[in-house]
């Protein structure tokens, strides 16, 4: 089924989270050398409209295997160094080198799948139509849970002067209301409370970047403001 995104409503949009999409992008959009960009649907914005894809990392499976191989390579030789170092030890560090590598390969196997994916960011303004792909089995709650990356991997879609002109305007807005901030030309995270806080592009709630609580919820509270005030 494809879906209008300029029409599309809050019971559409719940039906279809975790599902498996294809975005259609407007043709005038050329940031991006597709026309469309496909994954697991985490959520729409109800306010901005903007959507947030999960998706899987080309050759992710390939590239992780190789790196395990390397590190078992790595392992094998460390062991082979140690074993002729101290021959009078050699059952207590192979004992101890069986527990390193099962705890190593413990962690490995957690943070694996948040390794394989990356969220994509797209806004309201590049999106033409959403089509869901019913072959691929949607995602559930819990899987979706294990698999999200960290910030580090997410990538914005989006006219870059659209950014730039909703990075402006919370600026006016933060100066409007005394709240100091930092930010700089070449990025776009902005960052108050004496660096407590970072708000990534689009500058939504689910953008707010913070380990504080009371400093996290003070900024919702400002980011929502703004963009009824908007």
């Amino acid at each position: 089924m494809e879906y209008p995104y300029k029409t599309i409503t809050l019971k559409e949009i719940n039906d279809i989270l975790g599902k498996y999409i294809i975005v259609n992008l407007l043709s005038s959009f050329k940031t991006t050398k597709t026309s469309s960009l496909e994954g697991y649907l985490y959520t729409i914005d109800p306010i901005t409209k903007t959507l947030v894809l999960l998706k899987e990392k080309e050759n992710a499976e390939e590239k992780e295997k190789e790196k395990e191989q390397g590190i078992i390579k790595k392992e094998k030789e460390e062991k082979e160094e140690e074993k002729e170092e101290k021959e009078e030890d050699e059952e207590i560090t192979i004992s101890t080198d069986i527990t390193e590598t099962i705890n190593n390969t413990k962690n490995k196997n957690k943070n694996k799948n948040k390794k394989n994916y990356q969220i994509i960011v797209i806004m309201e303004s590049v999106i033409q139509t959403l089509l869901i792909n019913n072959d691929i089995k949607p995602l559930t709650e819990n899987e979706i849970s294990m698999i999200i990356p960290n910030q580090e991997d997410i990538l914005y879609i989006e006219k870059k002067d659209m950014i730039e002109n909703l990075k402006d305007s919370l600026i006016q807005y933060l100066e409007k209301n005394k709240i100091d901030y930092t930010t700089s030309v070449d990025e776009l995270s902005i960052k108050i409370y004496n660096d407590k806080v970072e708000i990534l592009p689009p500058y939504t709630e689910s953008c707010i970047k913070s380990e504080n609580y009371g400093s996290k919820n003070l900024a919702v509270y400002h980011i929502q403001k703004w963009w009824k005030e908007k």
